[in-house]
């Protein structure tokens, strides 16, 4: 009997997709025998990773390009390293003047170094054969991945409450009029979380107001500045459609205006003059020619009438 010759390509089809794509234990033992790597590269990554558990971060290359086109899942790790180093850098700059970012600084470094001297990751087996050195690879630098996500997920998740932790302290010490304890965390928050240290203290009048007075009192004109800079920023920002942030920018603009009026140090210029003239506008079209400017005075904290002033030519 003739077998025809629709038979003959459904009995060769089968073969030509295998041949074609191979199964994906032949694709995966391709990729284990390509991505080695030597002693060097070992080295290298494990004197990276101690680098960055000493926050010091580095622009030379931990692997060669060769490799890293071999291995291409470790393409990003010089940039996860960088990321890592950075924030170790942040925590021990900050761990000087407090003693609860030191340890957690501390707790951070330790993983680190424990990472580097993981001995399944970083030391080959003695006598171990060839093939089965190149098969372990790819295991060893996935468990190398891993572990490094996970610890810079646990960094930046840490940090972040670090941060939270320490703006909720400043706002409650602040609300209890005691800014003598708030100094230490200020002064990071200033430098680091100005503008989210703003979002929560804007929230109460009256520790808004207890803040831009700490701040004046240490005379830094940048930082000054920066803070003057910032809530005018949020106040543009927020919806006075809605009650509770109308409240807001209202307080937060009276302050801002008692704060300027008080200052010894001039932080901002005409342009910041201007943007709070502008809001004022926008906060109480009712008081423009007021004369006793209840909405404005209910608000001023400071003992002159200028933020009234201010509202009677602006608003």
């Amino acid at each position: 009997m003739a077998v025809s010759s629709g038979f003959i390509i459904l009995l060769t089809l089968p073969l030509l997709l295998v041949t074609s794509h191979p199964l994906p234990e032949e694709a995966a033992s391709d990729s284990t025998n390509k991505c080695t790597l030597s002693e060097e590269d070992l080295s290298n990554l494990k004197s990276a990773i101690s680098k960055a558990a000493s926050a010091k971060s580095s622009d030379d290359t931990i692997l060669s390009n060769e490799t890293l086109s071999a291995c291409p899942i470790l393409a990003n790790f010089t940039e996860m390293l960088k990321t890592v180093a950075t924030d170790m850098e942040v925590l021990k700059s900050q761990g000087v003047s407090n003693a609860e970012v030191e340890l957690l600084r501390e707790s951070f470094e330790e993983k680190l170094n424990e990472l580097a001297k993981n001995k399944d990751i970083f030391e080959r087996q003695a006598g171990q054969e060839a093939s089965k050195t190149e098969g372990a690879m790819v295991e060893k630098i996935n468990q190398l991945q891993l572990q490094m996500t996970k610890l810079q997920e646990e960094i930046e998740q840490e940090t972040k409450q670090m941060y939270a932790d320490m703006i909720e302290y400043v706002f409650q010490r602040l609300k209890m009029n005691d800014t003598d304890a708030i100094d230490s965390y200020a002064q990071i928050l200033l430098k680091t979380k100005m503008y989210e240290l703003f979002m929560r203290l804007k929230t109460d009048r009256w520790v808004l107001w207890k803040m831009v007075n700490y701040v004046e009192k240490k005379k830094n004109k940048w930082v000054g500045k920066r803070v003057l800079n910032t809530v005018i920023d949020q106040v543009t920002r927020l919806d006075r459609r809605k009650p509770e942030e109308l409240e807001i920018g209202k307080d937060s603009l009276v302050n801002l205006l008692c704060w300027k009026f008080n200052a010894d140090t001039i932080y901002g210029t005409v342009n910041e003059d201007q943007k709070m003239f502008n809001l004022m506008k926008l906060y109480f079209p009712a008081e423009k020619d007021c004369k006793e400017c209840k909405d404005v005075m209910s608000r001023t904290l400071c003992s002159n009438t200028y933020p009234r002033a201010i509202a009677r030519a602006f608003g």
